[in-house]
């Protein structure tokens, strides 16, 4: 702003040394002229000093400005790094990285004003699923400790065992499927699951039915 209008002040002054010399004597327009081109010369130094001392203050301000860094940490993959200048926030945050059956998530959530360096690191917790029992055609007659089992991904489950008088519990089935699903080391699925019951006849109840359910 400042060069422009000392730039704007020399052309000004050009302008108005060749113009005083019209009606006037050779001897008056060389001395005005002669003024006139001090005067020129003075402000087109002075243009120099500011601009040098513009150019020393933006190199200081630049200096003065501190920058903090942010390091983002997830196990198994590489940290990422973002720096932003100390007091700014990060707009675009990275996201961590999905892991099959985990809720995964950053240990911090506020990066509106960051100060000082630090370190952010990815939580990540194994998904909890249901497993829902449903004791079919003799759902109103058999009994089952419990309508619903909880799960966590990758470890050990052990499915529950209904009873029914007069019926032989077989196993169970992935409802709509003839796939059957038993007790395992390590639960696998990313979802719940329904199972359905099998049931057979017992026979040493002297019931008289026949036929698998």
């Amino acid at each position: 702003m400042k060069k422009s209008l000392l730039a704007i002040l020399v052309v000004f002054a050009m302008i108005f040394a060749f113009s005083c010399g019209g009606d006037e004597s050779t001897e008056s327009t060389s001395s005005e002229s002669i003024i006139t081109s001090e005067t020129v010369s003075e402000i087109q130094s002075e243009s120099e000093s500011l601009s040098e001392e513009e150019s020393q203050s933006e190199e200081e301000s630049q200096s003065e400005i501190e920058t903090v860094t942010v390091t983002f940490i997830q196990q198994g993959f590489d940290s990422v790094e973002i720096t932003v200048n100390k007091g700014d926030g990060i707009t675009e945050v990275p996201q961590p990285h999905e892991v099959e059956g985990h809720n995964v998530h950053w240990d911090v959530t506020d990066f509106s004003a960051i100060t000082e360096d630090m370190t952010v690191t990815a939580i990540v917790t194994p998904n909890v699923y249901a497993i829902v029992y449903d004791l079919g055609e003799l759902e109103s007659e058999a009994t089952i400790a419990s309508p619903t089992t909880a799960v966590t991904y990758g470890e050990a489950y052990t499915l529950e065992i209904p009873s029914c008088d007069g019926y032989v519990f077989v196993g169970w089935l992935i409802y709509g499927t003839q796939e059957s699903f038993d007790s395992g080391d390590a639960w696998t699925l990313t979802d719940d699951v329904r199972l359905i019951a099998v049931w057979e006849i017992d026979f040493t109840s002297g019931s008289g039915e026949t036929g698998r359910y």
